[in-house]
Formats: structure tokens, sequence, C-alpha cells
């Protein structure tokens, strides 16, 4: 199994002439743009880049060839060629149980719509699993599959038949494609394994663990930030490599919380106004202070609508209150502490290396 740093991966890529064709900074900068959006094609991101550096939105003076279309899907292409980006029908394929909204598919030239990788966030290394372990790990899971289901406690669907399927939508490994992470984090939690874990909202504990992490990242997605703030957010950063990505996605999560943690408040205000009563400056006071504590996630009422999304994605009995679960969101920011810690030692390696 491959064990290359995905640090590495964003580094500048060169063409056999040696001459670079997408740097650093250019393909972080792509990268972050499309942690906001279910999918995007090249003409539509060089726009909304050329349209905020005419507004000074964006400076960007290293990473100027993602405003010209001509220069931009080489750019996305070599993103995907190094596992950095998907495109949306690989996504689909992938994860099945994502309700992409519908993009126009009789344009001409055909658009290809490029998503992150997920896998880039949530593990420090790039995988690539050969088909002798992809193998391996399958039949370690079909041996824990039999050893539950001959002990009499399959309640629903196998280990197999549930990574991560939900009601009619199951799938089974050897039949259909899934994340090579997906299938490895899997194969080590059940590996050698006679007993059947506690289950969390009708899931063995790490499968629903891994589908918090997705979860928040499609809530990162369904939010939909504008083009111009996550652009603006972007020209702020004074360095873009990975660890950008990771301290990005912390932040998404924090702020994500910070309004969890204030709903009562927020919905208070909101009932008193409905009914027409009158909201306490104090009440006002600490409500614009939530918001300008965010940076992108300052509106409720756009996030309880990802969050209910997301949730009708997630859930396989959408009967339960529609809110968004701190549950859902604490490993995902547990799990960016992680990564990043791990990655500032690994640079810091590398630097007393060099001395």
């Amino acid at each position: 199994m491959a064990d290359v740093p995905w640090h590495d991966v964003f580094s500048d890529t060169r063409n056999e002439q040696n001459k670079i064709i997408a740097n650093s900074r250019e393909k972080t900068s792509i990268f972050l743009y499309l942690m906001t959006r279910e999918g995007d094609y090249g003409y539509n991101i060089a726009r909304q880049f050329a349209d905020a550096y005419s507004r000074e939105i964006w400076k960007g003076t290293k990473s100027l060839n993602i405003q010209h279309a001509s220069k931009i899907n080489s750019i996305l292409k070599s993103m995907r060629n190094d596992g950095l980006l998907l495109t949306l029908e690989e996504k689909k394929g992938l994860f099945p149980f994502y309700s992409c909204r519908p993009v126009p598919e009789d344009s001409k030239p055909a658009r290809v719509y490029y998503c992150i990788n997920p896998d880039v966030i949530l593990y420090p290394n790039k995988l690539a699993v050969t088909e002798e372990e992809r193998n391996e790990y399958i039949r370690v899971l079909q041996k824990v599959d039999t050893l539950v289901e001959n002990a009499g406690i399959k309640k629903s669907k196998s280990i197999l038949e549930n990574i991560p399927g939900f009601g009619s939508k199951r799938r089974k490994i050897p039949m259909n494609p899934i994340s090579d992470l997906e299938l490895y984090w899997n194969y080590q939690e059940f590996s050698g394994e006679n007993e059947r874990h506690e289950t969390t909202r009708w899931m063995p504990e790490l499968r629903w663990t891994y589908l918090q992490y997705l979860s928040t990242l499609r809530l990162i997605e369904r939010y939909a930030i504008s083009a111009e703030k996550i652009i603006k957010y972007i020209d702020e950063i004074p360095e873009l490599d990975y660890l950008t990505v990771l301290v990005t996605a912390q932040i998404f999560a924090d702020e994500i919380l910070r309004v969890y943690k204030n709903i009562p408040l927020i919905q208070h205000i909101r009932s008193a106004k409905s009914n027409g009563d009158e909201v306490s400056k104090q009440d006002q006071t600490e409500l614009k202070m939530i918001i300008s504590q965010n940076n992108v996630f300052s509106g409720f009422k756009r996030l309880e609508k990802a969050s209910s999304d997301v949730f009708m994605e997630f859930n396989p009995n959408p009967d339960a209150t529609l809110i968004i679960h701190p549950e859902d969101v604490l490993p995902f920011r547990t799990l960016m502490d992680s990564n990043i810690v791990r990655e500032v030692k690994r640079a810091r390696s590398i630097k007393k290396d060099n001395l």
C-alpha cells in the first residue's frame, strides 16, 4: 500500500520537460474552493476567480492561472490524476447515497464537474490499495460477516452490505467500488475480531464514525458558501499547502459547532419575532456577537437547511427531528486536530533533517 503524504501531492506538478503545470498555491486554492461546492467545472471556476480579481477581492499573484479558462482545465486534470479531486460521476459511484443536485448534461463541449476527494482531508497519506490487498480486506470482512450471522445476532444488513449502505441503497463490496480509505478503515476495525461492536444509530461504531466525517464534509458542501466569500477567505491565507486545507476544515467545523451551541438562543429569537414579541437588547447583542465570531457559517437558516439535507442523505429512518447534531461534527473536529498535529510533526521532522 502506497504511503505518500498528501502534502507532497500538493507540491508543484511538473511535466516531462520539468515545466510547472500546476503549482502548490493553485492546487490548494482550487481545493479550498471546491470544499464548499458539490462540484464545479473549469470555466466557471476560472470565471469566479477572474471576477473576484477584477473587483480586487482576490489578488492571488502566485495563482493567476486559475482565473484563465485555458489553463485551469489542465490543472484540474492534473489534480484528478494525483487523487486530490474526483469527477462528479466518480463521486456518485463511491458515495451513491449522496443526493447530488442535477447539473446540465447537454452543454457543448460537455462539462466535467470536479469535486474534492474526501480521503485527502480524512487521512494524512494517499492510499493506493492494490488488487491483492483489496481482495484480502474483502476476505477478512466476509469472514467477520459469517461469524456475525452464525452467532444469530445479525439484526439487519451485514458489514459488507452496509458499507455505508442505507435502506434500498445497500451495496456489496465485490460488486461496487468504494473508497480505498472506507475499505481500509473497516478492515482495520474488524480484522481478527469476533464480537459485534456496540452500535450507534443502527451501525457498528467505526462505520458510523466514518459517516460522521463524511456528513460534516457534506454539510460544508451543502451550506454553499458564496464564491465571493470563499475566494476572499483564500486570498487572506498567507501560506497555501496541505496544512492549510486541514486547518480550514478545522475552522469550518468550529464555526458549525459554535452555531449549534447557540441554537436555543437563535430559535428563541426566531420564535419571538414570528409571534410579534419584542426581542430583548441583551438577546440581540448576544446573537450579533455569535454571528461576528463566525467568518463563514453565520447564516443559521442556511445551515439548518444544509443540515436537513445531509440528515436525509445519511439517516436510514428519516423520522427524527431535523437538527444539527454536535455528535456528528465533534469526531470530525477531533480527527482534524490529530491530522494537523501529525502534519506539523512531519514538517518539523523534514526541516530538522535538512539542517
